[in-house]
C-alpha cells in the first residue's frame, strides 16, 4: 500500500505508521540519529519525516530536468549504507 510502518526491532511491534506515500517510493534512508527517516520518490523529490511523530517534516521537489536533457535517464547506486539516491551528510 501507500503507507511506510516503523516497528520496534526487539520486540517486532509496530510503532507508528506514515501514510499517503502516494508518489511511487524509491528508497528510504534513517538518519545516524535515528529522528528522521528520509524518503525518495519516484518523482524525483525527496521527503522528510519525523520518527517519533511520524509527521512529515519537509518535502523538497524535484528539480526541472533541463530540455536538452529530457529523455535521460539518472541511475542511482547505493553505496555503504546510503539509500540509492540518499545520503545524511555529518553537517
Amino acid at each position: 500500500g501507500n503507507v511506510v510502518q516503523l516497528y520496534e526491532v526487539q520486540t517486532g511491534d509496530e510503532l507508528r505508521k506514515i501514510p499517503e506515500v502516494t508518489a511511487g517510493l524509491v528508497a528510504l534512508l534513517f538518519s545516524p540519529d535515528g529522528k528522521t527517516l528520509a524518503c525518495r520518490m519516484g518523482d524525483g523529490g525527496v521527503t522528510l519525516w519525523d520518527t517519533d511523530t511520524a509527521k512529515e517534516r519537509q518535502r523538497i521537489k524535484a528539480p526541472p530536468r533541463p530540455a536538452d536533457r529530457a529523455g535521460q535517464t539518472v541511475v542511482f547506486r547505493a553505496g555503504g549504507t546510503d539509500g540509492p539516491g540518499l545520503a545524511f551528510t555529518p553537517d
